[in-house]
């Protein structure tokens, strides 16, 4: 007898959508054929849920399936599912594995939904393949909400683009709209279409049932009485939800296996592109600057005449590099004009950008982009919020400590946001302190008490959209750029001019090979956005691109006598030159029917990078702790896994898994 064939199932969906529900339902289809044969059954409960029924004189009775777990919340509120959980259900000739995931839309904001998108792909990492991956709707949204947009295309921008073969939509408490996709459907294909992911969504692609069935069910099982008129429906619901779920695994059951390490590999990529994106930008600038001090150099020692100690003196000219040093945690900071500042290095008057202005020190918000602003998850940072110690305090115009009923208490249990490890904790009597305060003082109070979170920060009084997250600093610091070895030989010539003669030659070398290293640093950036693009459901934003306007900008912002114009035409040129071999790259493979840069030649690119002769150390400070820390995520992701042997009996037993 053949080996149980293996079933690989990803469930993703909006908060809410019913992803638990289904997967309830699931198995109890698995075990009874109809609602009467589940009702006199044993009641299969895989992930423990809850809901409000309301009979028709308008009480309230609260359903409860199961018992609470570390995974799943049973809070009127809260996000049912917590964390990525698989479930098995076992039959004689097929195993399905289910992965259920947090709903997307988390009622805890944007910020736990980048997070949950993090564990998603660690959980994967313990799969090989993947089947199918279900994004469950519901039918009758005229549009699709922002947030679940965002997310939805957040996400896909993960997946490898091989897998759209196996994406499929499943649509819940589809009932009410006869067992169709309803208004969903054609906005739903306007937002891929808008995106060029090429699915036709016909109805081998799509699924519609209802949840309803089995919350009936549930109902029953917890005393709540019906009219047999209602009985009637719902078991002609359970039969048709039945058959719709028999379809999708049937469906499933065809669809070729994703590999996932392909999925898995496009992230990994995608961390060591974004690690680069920054560094890349700054070494194009150090190269640049290098480069300038090489040929005045040059023009200093062909201007040389019979001063040998003066000639000496001319090779230990000092050119440029990058000092990087890592923060113990993320840090907000202001980027705004007037919080930024720009320091000159050395005689040669370099200019570095630093950000002095930190509004949080030590900010809790996960999954940021490193300096990049107009980021709306930075909004709930600490910096933004009314209700804490420093802000109170500068509001009302005295310490903390001298409130009304001011009192030290223990930190909440409960997530309390962005705040910082070890932070104090206080109390104080809230209406003495409002009514020491004046009419007009009092009301913005209650205002500002009410919204919780203000667009500018407390500190320095910038919108958060002109803040961003940095969790490490760099430097442009002087260093000889001749190496003692070097100037060692050139000194060692017999004479002036062939002293001169071999500084030349290795000043006009450094100048080549700092040519070839940008040319090669430019050559990779080009690569790295077009193995994104053809690689990803979803084309990311071009950060490199984004990351040179910025230092456009920065350029621009500074004093007449500060700015330097040579320097702002030099990063256009570089902007427009990577734009064209980014265009003539896609253009490229386009015409190539489809080729396009691989996995592995971007890794063959990052290692080449890291041992470039002059800037692969800071390449490679840029990468260090980026596959460690990935690999440390996935290892503390397990799966506990819930088995549901299906008998021979049941509906999935005979038909189902039986068929081949």
């Amino acid at each position: 007898m053949a080996s149980p064939e293996d079933l690989y199932v990803l469930i993703l969906g909006e908060t809410g959508v019913g992803k638990s529900t289904w997967i309830n339902g699931i198995a109890n289809y698995m075990q009874y054929e109809t609602l009467e044969d589940a009702l006199n059954g044993e009641f299969k409960v895989l992930i423990p849920s809850s809901f409000v029924h309301v009979d028709d004189d308008g009480n309230e009775k609260k359903i409860v399936i199961g018992k609470g777990s570390k995974d799943e919340v049973l809070e009127d509120g809260q996000s049912a599912t917590q964390g990525p959980k698989e479930y098995v259900f076992k039959t004689a000739s097929s195993t399905v594995h289910l992965i259920d995931t947090p709903g997307i839309g988390d009622v805890r904001g944007t910020r736990q939904d980048k997070e949950n998108f993090d564990n998603i792909l660690a959980f994967l990492t313990n799969y090989e393949k993947i089947n199918a991956v279900c994004v469950l709707m519901k039918p009758n949204n005229a549009r699709l909400t922002v947030s679940f947009r965002f997310c939805v295309l957040e996400l896909l921008s993960h997946l490898h683009k091989s897998l759209e073969q196996n994406l499929l939509f499943c649509f819940t408490n589809s009932r009410s709209t006869f067992y169709k996709p309803g208004d969903t459907l054609p906005v739903l294909k306007k937002l891929l279409a808008q995106h060029n992911i090429g699915l036709t969504l016909d109805n081998t692609r799509y699924f519609c049932f209802d949840n309803e069935a089995f919350r009936f069910l549930a109902c029953l099982k917890n005393g709540v009485q019906f009219e047999d008129e209602d009985k009637e429906m719902f078991a002609q619901s359970w039969g048709k939800s039945l058959k719709i779920t028999d379809k999708l695994f049937q469906r499933v059951k065809e669809l070729p296996p994703h590999e996932t390490k392909s999925t898995l590999s496009l992230n990994e990529a995608r961390s060591i592109i974004l690690a680069l994106t920054k560094p890349m930008a700054e070494i194009l600038q150090v190269i640049d600057n290098n480069k300038r001090s090489v040929e005045s150099v040059k023009k200093e020692i062909d201007l040389a005449r019979g001063d040998i100690s003066e000639f000496e003196k001319s090779l230990k000219f000092k050119g440029f590099d990058i000092e990087r040093q890592i923060l113990d945690h993320p840090v907000t900071v202001c980027a705004h004009k007037d919080c930024k500042e720009f320091v000159k290095v050395g005689q040669t008057q370099v200019t570095n950008t630093v950000y002095p202005v930190i509004c949080h020190e030590h900010c809790t918000i996960h999954g940021l982009p490193t300096e990049t602003t107009n980021d709306d998850r930075l909004a709930t940072c600490l910096a933004f919020e009314f209700n804490t110690g420093a802000t109170l305090a500068k509001f009302i115009g005295k310490p903390v400590s001298q409130f009304p009923g001011y009192k030290t208490v223990s930190a909440p249990d409960t997530d309390v946001g962005d705040v910082t490890p070890g932070s104090g904790w206080f109390s104080c009597d809230d209406a003495a302190l409002k009514k020491s305060l004046t009419p007009a003082k009092r009301e913005q109070y209650e205002k500002y008490k009410e919204e919780k979170f203000q667009e500018d920060c407390w500190g320095c009084g910038h919108s958060f959209k002109q803040h961003m997250h940095i969790t490490y600093t760099t430097k442009v610091v002087e260093k000889e750029f001749l190496s003692p070895e070097v100037q060692k030989e050139i000194r060692g010539k017999q004479d002036l001019k062939a002293m001169k003669d071999a500084a030349f030659n290795r000043l006009t070398l450094a100048i080549r090979e700092l040519e070839e290293e940008k040319e090669y640093i430019m050559t990779c950036a080009t690569n790295f956005g077009s193995f994104l693009k053809h690689n990803s459901m979803v084309p990311y934003n071009d950060a490199f691109k984004d990351y040179i306007d910025m230092l456009i900008q920065d350029e621009k912002n500074k004093d007449e006598s500060a700015r330097n114009d040579k320097q702002i035409q030099k990063l256009e040129d570089d902007k427009r030159n990577y734009q064209q071999r980014k265009e003539v790259l896609d253009r490229s493979m386009n015409e190539s029917k489809g080729a396009s840069v691989g996995i592995d030649a971007v890794f063959e690119m990052r290692d080449k990078m890291v041992n470039l002769k002059h800037n692969g150390k800071t390449v490679k400070n840029a990468l260090d702790g980026i596959l460690d820390a990935r690999k440390q995520q996935q290892h503390n992701k397990s799966k506990e896994v819930p088995v549901v042997t299906v008998s021979k009996g049941g509906f999935f037993g005979k038909k189902l898994f039986g068929r081949r």
